[in-house]
């Protein structure tokens, strides 16, 4: 963290003279504290309402699951949500998670993840060697940094919801591969979408209602087609100033209604319309 009024970083390279100066990208500080939480939930915990396979390392949700303490999924673990699953984050809980997670909605019955008191800090995957995979899932309310980060993962997402007014961001993906389609974004107190350092493609998808940005991308390689921003202040926005790694936005068909401003890019942003 710096004080906002400085703006260059001075330096040196070993072997030479001459004093280098380059601009500081006013990125805002991601809040990853949850991977570095260094207490482990209870697993065996008789009051779990999830089904907890100690031997073959799995563990399934499935019908009402009330969860009022963070839940920490260690890696090699099989993590499932059955399709017409509800689980409430209460009381500050949430879900971090180094194994992928897998939320088998399905258009009769969807999951839920929401948070009856609003104190949810939502779901955290990261670190993860395979693909986490949510269909038809609504993830709802909560007062964290995202409903759903994604960090050093890889994440593909199919006919969900996301929707809150208190959380920050609706999805958070960081140095990650992601592939989003067919899904409504609606309200959050800074972002709908926010990529840095990432690499993905969004599809068919809705973003309604944002008094901040539908999306905003830092350095990202994203692909966007077939959407639509909907009464939101900003639709895209790029704040990165990395002059090595640019974002590059591939847009195809993406539609804005009653949108203040479409694009707010940096100075070396590329965009390619396909």
């Amino acid at each position: 963290k710096i004080d906002p009024k400085t703006k260059y970083l001075a330096y040196k390279v070993l072997g030479l003279d001459s004093v280098y100066f380059s601009r500081i990208n006013p990125w805002p500080i991601p809040d990853f504290s949850v991977f570095n939480n260094e207490n482990t939930s209870n697993l065996e915990d008789a009051e779990n309402t999830f089904h907890y396979d100690k031997k073959n390392r799995r563990i399934v949700f499935s019908g009402e699951n009330l969860i009022q303490e963070p839940l920490i999924f260690p890696e090699g673990y099989s993590v499932i949500f059955l399709e017409g699953a509800n689980v409430n984050l209460t009381n500050n809980a949430y879900i971090a998670s180094n194994s992928p997670l897998n939320f088998y909605g399905n258009a009769e019955n969807p999951i839920k993840i929401y948070s009856s008191d609003n104190t949810s800090k939502g779901i955290n995957i990261y670190n993860t060697d395979g693909i986490s995979r949510i269909n038809f899932t609504e993830f709802k309310s909560g007062s964290g940094n995202s409903l759903l980060t994604i960090n050093k993962a890889n994440l593909v997402v199919n006919n969900s919801v996301f929707s809150s007014s208190s959380a920050q961001n609706l999805i958070s993906v960081n140095e990650s591969k992601f592939s989003i389609s067919n899904c409504l974004f609606k309200g959050s107190k800074l972002n709908g979408f926010y990529s840095l350092f990432s690499e993905g493609e969004i599809t068919g998808c809705s973003f309604k209602n944002f008094k901040n940005n539908s999306i905003q991308l830092g350095c990202s390689l994203v692909t966007i087609k077939n959407s639509n921003v909907h009464e939101s202040t900003n639709a895209i926005v790029v704040k990165d100033k990395d002059s090595i790694n640019p974002t590059i936005i591939n847009i195809g068909n993406l539609n804005f209604e009653r949108t203040k401003q479409p694009y707010l890019l940096s100075g070396n942003t590329i965009i390619n319309n396909i």
